[in-house]
């Protein structure tokens, strides 16, 4: 394998991983101006709201604990109850 073919598959990996920061990977593939549009992923953004992986990070946060005290099975039993019985056919045939 070649150094550059290399330094690619590392530059891969540390992209996909996660390991650099989401801004430097918008402005590596998609370029200056959609990485200045998209902005930052930490902290509150220019208008003072909370950015996406923070509200990311509360829906698992949530999710997670209704899972942890069983509200996900009441939760499951309700859409049951209230989704159409063709809708229910339909996702349990495939």
């Amino acid at each position: 394998m070649s150094v550059k073919a290399r330094a690619r598959l590392a530059e891969l990996i540390v992209l996909g991983t996660g390991f650099a920061p989401k801004e430097v990977v918008v402005k590596k593939l998609l370029g200056d101006a959609i990485a200045r549009k998209i902005g930052p992923v930490w902290g509150l953004g220019a208008d003072g709201e909370m950015t996406g992986k923070y509200v990311l990070g509360v829906i698992l946060l949530v999710l997670g604990i209704a899972i942890l005290t069983g509200l996900d099975k009441q939760f499951e039993a309700w859409v049951l109850a209230v989704v159409p019985q063709w809708l229910t056919d339909l996702t349990i045939k495939y």
